[in-house]
C-alpha cells in the first residue's frame, strides 16, 4: 500500500542509522578535502548533502514510494544548490569559479543515494575516486609533469 508507514524493528532502525552515519562520513571526507583546498563548502555542507540524500532515499524505501521520483527530486534540489556556488569574477577577467565544488556537491548527493540504496562498496569506491581526482592536481608530480591549470 503506497504511502503507508510501516512498523520497523529497532534493529532495522539501527541498520538505517549506520547507513546515515556512513553517508555522513563519506560526504564529510569529500568536504574535508574541499575545506583543505580553501573552499567555502566544507565538511558540514558535504556531510549534510550526502546524509540528506541518504535519508530521503531511505524514506522512499520505507514508505514504498517510487524511488526514482525521489531520486530525481534529490538531483534537482542539489542541482539548484550547486548552481548557487558557481560565480563569475569580474576582478579576474570574467573567469568562472566554483565549478569543481558544484560538481563535487552533485556527486556527493549521488553517493548519499547509493548508501541509502545499500550500494556500500560502490559508494566507497566513488568517494575514493572523487578524493583522488580532487587531490591529484595539487600534487608536485602533477604540477611538474602535466602543468594543469584548473
Amino acid at each position: 500500500m503506497e504511502g503507508h508507514v510501516p512498523h520497523v524493528s529497532l534493529m532495522t532502525e539501527i541498520s538505517y542509522f549506520t547507513d546515515i552515519l556512513f553517508a555522513f562520513f563519506l560526504g564529510a571526507s569529500i568536504g574535508w578535502e574541499r575545506a583543505m583546498s580553501g573552499k567555502d563548502a566544507g565538511i558540514r555542507t558535504f556531510g549534510f548533502i550526502c546524509t540528506g540524500s541518504c535519508v530521503f532515499t531511505i524514506i522512499s524505501e520505507l514508505l514504498y514510494v517510487d524511488s526514482s521520483r525521489m531520486i530525481a527530486n534529490i538531483i534537482m534540489g542539489i542541482s539548484f544548490v550547486a548552481g548557487g556556488v558557481i560565480w563569475r569574477s569580474l576582478e579576474t577577467g570574467g573567469s568562472t569559479h566554483g565549478l569543481t565544488t558544484a560538481a563535487s556537491l552533485w556527486l556527493t548527493a549521488g553517493i548519499g543515494i547509493m548508501v541509502g540504496s545499500h550500494f556500500y562498496a560502490l559508494s566507497l569506491c566513488v568517494t575514493v575516486l572523487a578524493l583522488v581526482v580532487l587531490h591529484v592536481p595539487y600534487t608536485q608530480f602533477w604540477k611538474k609533469y602535466f602543468a594543469l591549470h584548473d
